[in-house]
């Protein structure tokens, strides 16, 4: 088993991506041998890490997470990736789901283990793109830097580009003169359309903002809706969106977020692993982001 995460060891949500994360590497995490390490780690009880105890014994530690596990079962259901019962998690398999957990609990570990989630920022906004496109029913595409091959270079006619591919008119005039010629994706990482039993006008966008940074937070304001209601004729409400690879926690914080960005829609680990994005990514995306995630393993078994 890999060693607890330096921070945050005693909460129970990090507890239980600790305890995934183990059934990840060996394949199943077993109740009693969680219970051991705990013990070990001393942590709980007598013992002290950098000045500090956990306030509940072992046993209940354990209970306690193990709980959050049944919960996150029973809101996310095959789209968890783990069977449990009452004394054992297995790990069933999922791409995705290594990634935005390696992406959470890696955050509480010392840098030499933290994994680079800024080096998959253009998968990640691949990953929201699939998921938004089974959560939404209609269409999605990414527009985050780089972009694909074929795309226009120039800002304008990538904008047009876009609006196209919604049917949509731009107002490539406008452009210009409203942004930089430096400018490349002005913000906005991935728009989808929802499908209301059809994508006829009168329906809704989303503009999605895509961060995996550690400053995240200052992604308020992106992408400004002012603006991109200047370089396209929309026939639908715009809403912005903020995507991150971790889930926030508490879930309480989600209503606090949401009005900090403006009202914006947060999409966060759960709510994008719940669009399954593993069904909709191809070959390409699956070989890259296995690549990391063994690349990010390999770090925490050398621990």
């Amino acid at each position: 088993m890999i060693e607890l995460p330096e921070e945050d060891w005693s909460d129970p949500e990090v507890l239980a991506d600790w305890i995934e994360l183990n059934a990840v590497l060996d394949g199943f995490s077993v109740r009693g041998g969680i219970l051991d390490q705990l013990k070990d780690s001393a942590l709980w009880g007598d013992g002290e890490r950098a000045g500090q105890t956990a306030q509940v014994p072992h046993a209940q530690a354990v209970a306690d997470a193990w709980a959050i596990l049944r919960i996150r079962h029973s809101k996310l259901a095959d789209a968890w990736p783990f069977a449990i019962n009452s004394n054992r998690l297995s790990w069933r398999q999922s791409t995705v789901y290594q990634v935005l957990l390696l992406a959470d609990i890696g955050r509480k570990y010392r840098v030499a283990v933290r994994p680079a989630v800024d080096g998959i920022r253009s998968l990640f906004e691949d990953i929201v793109a699939a998921s938004l496109g089974v959560l939404l029913g209609g269409r999605v595409c990414r527009f985050g830097v780089p972009f694909p091959r074929g795309w226009p270079s120039a800002f304008p006619l990538r904008v047009s580009r876009l609006a196209q591919s919604f049917g949509l008119d731009c107002r490539e005039r406008d452009i210009p003169r409203l942004s930089s010629r430096q400018q490349q994706d002005d913000g906005l990482d991935v728009l989808g359309r929802m499908k209301l039993g059809d994508e006829e006008a009168a329906t809704l966008y989303l503009l999605v903002q895509c961060a995996t940074g550690a400053n995240w937070k200052n992604k308020r304001g992106e992408p400004s809706l002012a603006k991109w209601q200047k370089y396209v004729d929309w026939d639908a409400t715009t809403v912005r969106a903020l995507a991150v690879p971790w889930a926030l926690r508490p879930r309480s914080a989600l209503k606090r977020i949401h009005l900090d960005f403006d009202a914006a829609i947060i999409l966060d680990r759960w709510r994008i692993v719940s669009g399954k994005p593993d069904e909709v990514l191809g070959r390409e995306h699956h070989r890259r982001l296995k690549a990391w995630v063994r690349a990010q393993l390999a770090a925490f078994r050398r621990t």
